[in-house]
């Protein structure tokens, strides 16, 4: 690099060092410091634009900015220089980084328009076209930026209703009754409330139908009189000997009549007493029924209403599902919307190329690698 060159670069003068101005008026550049002037042969334009592309693509923007400057200051409507202004407020080192959609959507616009705006504005006539489709690209780079955005936020909202449905499935979990697993020691296996319900009835139907069968076979009297048989007027009375059964009384039977008395009341006596004894039996029969219908009913009522707080749960679920699918619907039309906008990109950006007219330089990919960002990998 020359000595001239390096004097540009920094703006200065080379006789004192001090920080050049441009006088457009006299086309000549002047120092303020030493009084020496230059024209503006004295910095060749093909110097100029090259510093100022070798600045770019090491990635030197200030130092290009203020070539393409000192440039477009001796000729507005350089093409080279204007499309370089863009290259800057880009931070790109090559058009070839516009025709990737994710680098056109991380551009920052407040820079780059008032750029393109510009350079449309200085271009000649036969330039304006090739801007035009620019900043026609720039565009596109926006919507892509807009669409990506909105894609990112349904995803959010997405994930956040995800984290309410759990929270709303943790919620409708709860009032499930937890009972010890059968099978595996020391676990709990979670059981519907209406599951709970069929169960108490079932045991409760149960054990009517059991207490039933005690309380008819309980209810008989061991020593009630069995019904009296008709007889005739020779055998005289029947006597009901408990566990042996009723024994007739007559003259061709040993057992007198005395001794018939005798036992028929014993056994009157005993079967007073044994219905005395059992006088409560069926009050305890009927508690036996009643306390554990009180037990079913109230465990149906709790159950009843923690089927009611897991129904709630599910309804809100089914709403926050409903808004879920809605989220996917808009994220899929997006989706949709930037695959249409990426693939527009790609041919806005193969129309700028057909009217480029200085084509950049094609670095040849090296073998097995693609252009990302500026870089090859």
């Amino acid at each position: 690099m020359t000595d001239t060159i390096q004097n540009m670069k920094k703006h200065t003068c080379p006789t004192c060092g001090g920080q050049l101005r441009i006088n457009v008026e006299r086309q000549m550049y002047e120092c303020p410091f030493c009084g020496v002037s230059f024209d503006y042969e004295y910095f060749r334009e093909d110097d100029v634009l090259e510093l100022a592309a070798r600045s770019l693509k090491a990635g030197e923007y200030l130092s290009a900015n203020s070539a393409y400057d000192f440039m477009l200051t001796k000729e507005p409507h350089n093409f080279l220089a204007l499309r370089g202004k863009i290259l800057v407020a880009a931070n790109a080192k090559s058009m070839s980084e516009f025709k990737q959609p994710n680098y056109l959507r991380t551009l920052a616009y407040g820079r780059v328009d008032p750029a393109a705006d510009a350079a449309l504005e200085n271009a000649k006539t036969e330039h304006k076209g090739y801007f035009s489709k620019l900043k026609e690209l720039f565009d596109l780079g926006k919507e892509y930026k807009d669409a990506i955005a909105h894609i990112d936020e349904s995803k959010k909202a997405r994930n956040e209703k995800s984290k309410e449905i759990q929270a709303l499935s943790r919620e409708g979990a709860d009032p499930y009754v937890e009972l010890p697993d059968p099978i595996i020691k020391d676990e709990t296996v979670s059981v519907h409330p209406m599951t709970i319900i069929k169960g108490v009835i079932v045991i409760f139907v149960i054990w009517c139908i059991v207490l039933a069968c005690i309380a008819s076979v309980m209810s008989k009297n061991p020593y009630a009189k069995p019904s009296e048989t008709t007889t005739t007027e020779t055998s005289t009375r029947v006597l009901f000997v408990p566990g042996v059964g009723a024994v007739s009384v007559g003259k061709n039977n040993p057992v007198d009549a005395y001794t018939y008395d005798i036992r028929e009341s014993q056994r009157i006596k005993q079967a007073e007493k044994w219905e005395k004894d059992h006088a409560n039996a069926k009050e305890i029969y009927a508690m036996l029924v009643v306390i554990p219908a009180i037990v079913v009913a109230i465990t149906i009522i709790a159950m009843v209403a923690r089927i009611y707080e897991i129904k709630k749960c599910e309804e809100a679920i089914a709403r926050v599902v409903e808004k879920q699918d809605k989220i996917d619907q808009t994220t899929h039309s997006y989706e949709s919307l930037a695959a249409e906008i990426r693939a527009k990109i790609g041919t806005v950006f193969r129309e700028l190329t057909a009217i480029d007219p200085f084509p950049e330089m094609v670095e040849e990919a090296p073998k097995g690698k693609t252009l990302e960002w500026g870089k090859w990998k």
